[in-house]
This record gives C-alpha cells, structure tokens and sequence, in this order.
C-alpha cells in the first residue's frame, strides 16, 4: 500500500513512499498538456503499481522488465512519478495495458486526452530524449527529469530555459533576479528526433539557440497548472542569439516559462519549457534564492 508523507520545510518536500523495495528517488516530473502545464516540480518516489482509470487492477510499473531478465532490481519510472504526481494534484491518467510489453500505452494525463484524428499522442522523454522502452520499463535516476508531452511526435523542439551565463546541462529551479533590473535569459532548442537510452544528463552541447520564443510569468490556477503568457504585456520576444531580458517591477514570487505562438495547425509550435521560480520572498532590488534542488517544492 502506498503511504504520502509530506513535510515542510523552506519550500515543500514531498514524499511517496511504498512498501515495495526500490529505495525513493528524487526526481522532476513534468507534464506539458495541450494547452498549459499539468505539473511540473521535484518529487520523491519508486516504482510501484499503478492503475489506470478505465483499468479494473493495478499493474506493476516498477522497472522489471520481463524482455531485459538482467534488470532485478526496481526503482522509479516515469509512469509511476507522474502518477504520483497527478495524485498530489486528485488528478488522474489513463491507458491502455498490453502485457506482451508489461506496459501502459498512455492515453491521458489529467484533463488532456489524446486524439488520434489530429495523430496527437503523449509521448515521453527523460533528460530530453525520448526513451526507447515504455514509461513502466525505464527507470529512472537521480534528478532525471521525466517529461510527459501531449502530441509529442511531430517534430517540434523541446525548448530549455536558462539565465545567460549558466552553463550547466539543466536548467536550474531557482535563479536570482533584481527587482526593477533586466534579468537575461536563454532558451535553447533540443534536437526533435532522437530516440535512445537516454544520457545522464541533457546533452546542452547537442541544443541550438531558439528565436521567437516568448518568455513569460506564468498563471497558475488552483490545481498548479501552468499557463504561458505570451501574449501577455510582460512576455518578451528571444532574438537571434535565443536571449531575452525580462523586468520585475513587483516583489513576490515570480515564475517563468518559454512558450511559443501557435502554428497552421493550432498547436504551440514547440514544446515549452522548463519553468524557473524566484523565490516568494523578495527582499528590496534583490531576491533571495533557495536551493530547490536539495529542498524540492510543489507549487506555491
């Protein structure tokens, strides 16, 4: 039986344990719907069995997969941490189970369902890259980030935002930012086409500059989903080089994404990004930055 403990701390920790014996792993779940983000944040959680909605019993989903005997050991997969992480938020998923894989085909997460007329499917990367087994199959490490995409094979680049001068393969969670200054960023586009075990990390030196990309606070409703602003007066426009500067006039807590008009087709021309938080509490023209990486948050 699964158990949720949560506790506070600076920012939230969030706990999914169960009585399986894959130890929890601390990773970024990440779920970009049709039209806004369904959940995005660092959580703790292992492989375990989940069910899906139209199911009738719960389905292992642990990483043991019966094609790869030489995997005993099981641990967090993606399925199960967006799982996990559609419950935090009493939303759920749905799929299809074929047991000559041991696996689910993912048909919906939360209010998004696929839809086979327009060839729009959820697919799924982890640190970029599409995996070559299915979301109960693969297992996942520290900080790997999960990535869920609705309509996620038309070869659209996945965009990765940063502040200029970070040059790390992730994007961080957290970034410091002065009130009434310029605060610089960059958003780079991963590569479309890759299917493949995925790296440890993303592979940023693969990633090229994306311009027209509109950066953006984000409105959140109450079930955390996260919606662009891009047409928004605050949204600002990447150049050439992928850079933007964006303006906080207003102490708070200010979260960020990279989103993209929509195209012919009336779906956003790439998938978004990674969003980046300045913590709630803002002192006079400077912000105070946690370490989100060590005391992972959910929402606000």
């Amino acid at each position: 039986m699964r158990t949720t403990i949560t506790t506070l701390t600076a920012a939230t920790m969030i706990v999914l344990a169960t009585s399986a014996q894959a130890a929890p792993t601390l990773v970024n779940v990440r779920i970009e719907g049709k039209s806004e983000t369904l959940f995005e944040g660092p959580i703790w959680s292992e492989g375990h069995d989940v069910e899906a909605s139209s199911d009738t019993q719960e389905r292992s989903c642990d990483g043991i997969d019966p094609l790869d005997p030489q995997n005993k050991t099981p641990g967090a997969t993606p399925t199960a941490a967006a799982a996990d992480a559609m419950s935090l938020i009493e939303e759920t998923f749905d799929g299809q189970w074929y047991p000559g894989y041991d696996d689910y085909f993912v048909t919906r997460w939360g209010p998004d369902e696929q839809d086979p007329v327009e060839a729009a499917y959820w697919g799924i990367l982890v640190n970029d890259v599409f995996t070559n087994v299915g979301g109960c199959q693969y297992e996942l490490h520290e900080n790997d980030e999960a990535l869920w995409v609705y309509d996620a094979f038309k070869g659209r680049a996945s965009l990765a935002l940063f502040p200029v001068g970070d040059n790390a393969s992730r994007p961080p969670l957290t970034a410091t930012a002065q009130l009434d200054q310029p605060f610089a960023v960059q958003v780079d586009a991963y590569g479309d086409d890759k299917e493949d075990s995925p790296p440890a990390e993303p592979d940023r030196a693969d990633a090229t500059p994306y311009e027209g990309a509109e950066v953006s606070p984000v409105l959140t409703s109450a079930k955390g989903f996260e919606r662009v602003q891009i047409t928004g007066s605050e949204a600002v426009t990447t150049d050439s080089d992928g850079k933007a500067s964006i303006v906080f006039t207003t102490p708070g807590w200010h979260r960020i994404k990279a989103g993209t008009p929509l195209g012919e087709g009336g779906e956003e021309e790439a998938i978004r990004s990674n969003r980046i938080d300045n913590p709630r509490h803002l002192v006079p023209r400077h912000a105070r930055i946690i370490d989100a990486r060590k005391q992972p948050f959910l929402g606000d």
